[in-house]
């Protein structure tokens, strides 16, 4: 037999043996071996020791060194019941109080989500409200019109006060005054629109946020 046969023959024996080796079984997870103790419990019925509880948990595949683990994590969740008796503690679980205890979750969570849907539903209501009768109209924004001319006049007043400085008294009071009545209307404008959020507000219960886009809030000019 040549080098060439002999290397090609150890390559298909180890082949072989590499494809005869068993596959290593997938480890348990924490969830599964929970649910194979707790189906121990249902299944027997019966209130057992820690001993008992490893031996049966064992012969379900479950690993003797986790089981203490496992059962402590199903006495923290409520799902097995304990006590102490003497020296001993005893553990015990039955179908239907783990069937009661899923109901009673199952509830709590029906109704949490049964009072965020009325708060959602009562919100939408409220936003309903503040909005209705608000709608752009040609008066308002004939005011909005206003308002800002009001305030671009009392910007220009400003301007000119500037630019007349050092000129006659006379000439300076009748400029001042232009402004002070200018600046009076838009403040009385801004004023009224002050008045009418806060009126929303304390009527509605409207929130800044829609305010703000039905009224902008407008500083003193």
């Amino acid at each position: 037999m040549c080098i060439r046969d002999r290397y090609q023959r150890r390559v298909r024996e180890s082949a072989v043996q590499t494809m005869s080796k068993p596959k290593k079984k997938r480890g348990l997870s924490l969830e599964d071996k929970r649910e194979k103790v707790l189906g121990m419990f249902h299944s027997t019925l019966d209130v057992l020791n820690i001993k008992e509880v490893e031996k049966g948990a064992t012969a379900r595949g479950v690993i003797a060194q986790s089981v203490k683990d496992v059962l402590k994590s199903l006495v923290d969740d409520d799902m097995v019941e304990n006590d102490k008796i003497g020296i001993g503690s005893f553990f015990w679980s039955f179908p239907s109080k783990a069937l009661c205890e899923l109901r009673a979750k199952q509830a709590v969570v029906d109704q949490g989500l049964a009072t965020e849907r009325a708060k959602t539903e009562e919100l939408q209501r409220q936003l309903g409200n503040a909005q209705a009768g608000k709608e752009e109209t040609d008066e308002r924004a004939a005011k909005k019109r206003r308002l800002e001319y009001l305030t671009k006049t009392s910007e220009d007043a400003d301007v000119q006060l500037a630019q007349y400085e050092g000129n006659s008294a006379e000439f300076m009071q009748q400029l001042q005054a232009g402004i002070e009545e200018a600046r009076a209307a838009a403040n009385r404008w801004t004023d009224n629109l002050d008045c009418g959020r806060k009126w929303l507000k304390k009527k509605y219960g409207v929130e800044k946020n829609v305010l703000d886009n039905l009224f902008p809030e407008l500083e003193p000019v």
